[in-house]
């Protein structure tokens, strides 16, 4: 397969909430104008949905366009971002999340919990990542329904997270793209449609994705104008 190149970034985290899109390539974009352009990746965009992605070319771009609970720190040390506070259980099985009043997605709709990846009827390929979390196997196998999984929104702005035993590195999990929100209006909207094209999608991270139709090799990262962090998102260049 020959090296295909696309209009794209990679947020790599400066320091907790610093956000910058690099590029070792030449870039024709600048911060001004807030794109990132001509870096490569090895393999065209198979979906955006983070509930069906199963390969490394739609985890990068979901990383530079979503965010869940956490982020790492460019020492890979995992840090709040969608939530500004955690409470732990004494028994280290309940997590009781503050999520940011300020979070939204690129539409203007607030951000919300997560449940649709557990669903068996949407056949995740990473159903089984929500195993450590209560009724999470039993979800995936169809023995329970849906709205017993251990994630409940106990009001507007907590989200409450019960699991199955005490993980310790309950934080670097949570970073992964199973576990970014999504948002429930759209994915009922759009249906089988959600996250087959950028145009099919919100966004809820540092940047949107622009262009991208299902099936074209080049696309471009936007910054999100409805990212709570905004203005700490920088488009650097290391040309040589």
């Amino acid at each position: 397969m020959k090296s295909k190149h696309f209009l794209a970034g990679l947020v790599t985290l400066l320091a907790p909430g610093i956000l910058a899109a690099c590029s070792n390539s030449n870039s024709s974009s600048n911060s001004n104008k807030s794109v990132m352009n001509n870096t490569s990746t090895p393999n065209e965009i198979p979906t955006l949905d983070s509930s069906k992605y199963g390969d490394t070319t739609s985890s990068e771009i979901l990383q530079n366009s979503m965010e869940g609970l956490y982020r790492f720190d460019k020492k890979n040390r995992p840090y709040l971002a969608g939530a500004t506070s955690v409470k732990k259980s004494k028994d280290e099985k309940t997590y009781t999340f503050k999520l940011r009043k300020n979070a939204k997605w690129s539409n203007g709709d607030p951000v919300t919990a997560w449940r649709r990846t557990v669903d068996p009827k949407n056949s995740s390929l990473d159903s089984d990542s929500f195993a450590i979390i209560k009724n999470g196997t039993k979800i995936t196998q169809g023995k329970a329904k849906v709205n017993s999984l251990g994630v409940r929104a106990l009001d507007k702005h907590t989200l409450q997270v019960i699991l199955e035993n005490p993980i310790p590195y309950l934080p670097q999990i949570l970073e992964g793209a199973q576990f970014y929100p999504q948002d429930t209006k759209v994915v009922n909207k759009l249906k089988d449609r959600y996250g087959t094209s950028s145009k099919n999608l919100v966004y809820n991270g540092p940047f949107v994705v622009k262009g991208w139709t299902g099936s074209n090799l080049k696309w471009t990262l936007v910054k999100n104008k409805n990212y709570w962090d905004k203005n700490l998102v920088h488009i650097c260049s290391n040309q040589k």
